[in-house]
């Protein structure tokens, strides 16, 4: 199977109690980072940006220099399908440097004239309290040449990933918490027993 799209619902975070056992965590710089590449054939897990590349927090920037198989930080001219890479940095220094295997794997982003598009909505925000018992449904949306096609999509093919900035050991791991929902859910519900301190979910769509 291969990932055609995926978005990320940003920074989900807790405060109180349990925010503050991870407090120095959540001041850390984040940022998710996307590049782009046309390609005439399938790129694989070999495919991915072939040099370390320096990231800055504030003011942003990035430093391509390294990478000399056509990854860009913008979408490329061109009619060949477009290919996307992500990552999700976290740090306290002002940059960060990114290694080859660090990369998601390269997904087709758009071809054939489509183009598709996914989105998260939540429904109650961004910040969890402790004690308050909150909680948020993030629906994800997914638009093919700008029409919605999310209700005609197979649940199945809708994939939750949550990255946490403070990782935990099992069974609140971020590899548990992602096999519960890998597949069947276009939309899922989180509370503040999901957020320590802070993560990101992100939805992937997956082709049959």
């Amino acid at each position: 199977m291969s990932t055609i799209y995926y978005s990320a619902f940003h920074p989900a975070e807790s405060s109180g109690a349990k925010g503050s056992a991870a407090f120095a965590a959540s001041a850390l710089n984040t940022a998710i980072i996307y590049l782009y590449r046309r390609s005439a054939t399938d790129l694989t897990a070999s495919d991915k940006p072939n040099g370390s590349i320096i990231y800055t927090f504030d003011p942003y920037s990035i430093n391509l220099s390294a990478v000399t198989n056509g990854w860009t930080k913008d979408i490329p001219a061109g009619d060949d399908p477009l290919y996307v890479v992500t990552i999700t940095v976290a740090s306290d220094d002002p940059t960060v440097t990114i290694t080859t295997g660090e990369w998601s794997t390269p997904v087709i982003l758009a071809q054939d004239g489509e183009t598709y598009l996914l989105s998260i909505e939540s429904t109650n925000g961004t910040i969890f309290r402790d004690g308050l018992n909150q909680q948020t449904t993030l629906i994800a949306r997914l638009f093919r040449n700008g029409e919605e096609v999310t209700a005609t999509t197979p649940a199945s093919q809708f994939r939750w990933r949550r990255v946490s900035i403070d990782p935990k050991p099992y069974p609140n791991d971020d590899a548990t918490w992602n096999t519960t929902y890998q597949s069947g859910y276009k939309q899922i519900t989180i509370s503040v027993d999901d957020v320590d301190a802070k993560a990101t979910f992100f939805c992937d769509i997956i082709t049959p």
